[in-house]
């Protein structure tokens, strides 16, 4: 898998977690909801003076707290592996932009891909306001090396 894929899979990795973090939050509130709700229903039993008939009961809808309390516990889990899998892969690929001889590119693709900004913000960032300079730059690194993996799988095949 090229750097470009991996960097950008990495950018959906991020957007996966803000999403299971704004679905915990989402969750979360429910959750408050519930414990603050009264529900109440009547039965029929004996009550405390020995009478029997109908008695009226109110408490939180536990069953349904519950069920959302699994429910979180679980996205909670897979929160913490979203954090540690991005946590992983950032140094991973920070490593790999590391060893981009030139200086710029590696800039751009740290900012871009790494800390999330936007093509236009890694422009304006740089002195580059309102041009697709960042955009245009990590577009032609990409392409080289696209084209110098090329070459070299063709002399790959050519000698082996």
């Amino acid at each position: 898998m090229s750097l470009k894929a991996r960097l950008e899979q990495y950018l959906t990795l991020v957007a996966e977690s803000k999403d299971a973090a704004w679905r915990a939050e989402k969750l979360a509130a429910r959750i408050r909801e519930l414990e603050a709700e009264q529900v109440s229903d009547s039965v029929q039993g004996t009550r405390d003076d020995g009478t029997t008939g109908h008695i009226r009961i109110t408490g939180v809808p536990l069953p349904e707290i519950d069920r959302l309390l699994g429910i979180r516990r679980k996205r909670e889990t897979r929160m913490r592996f979203l954090a540690m899998e991005l946590e992983q892969r950032a140094a991973e690929l920070e490593a790999e932009i590391e060893t981009i001889p030139d200086p710029t590119v590696r800039l751009i693709l740290r900012q871009r891909y790494i800390d999330g900004m936007t093509w236009e913000h890694v422009s304006r960032r740089n002195g580059h306001a309102g041009t697709d300079w960042a955009r245009v730059r990590a577009t032609r690194f990409f392409a080289g090396a696209r084209e110098n993996a090329r070459v070299a799988n063709k002399q790959n095949k050519a000698g082996g």
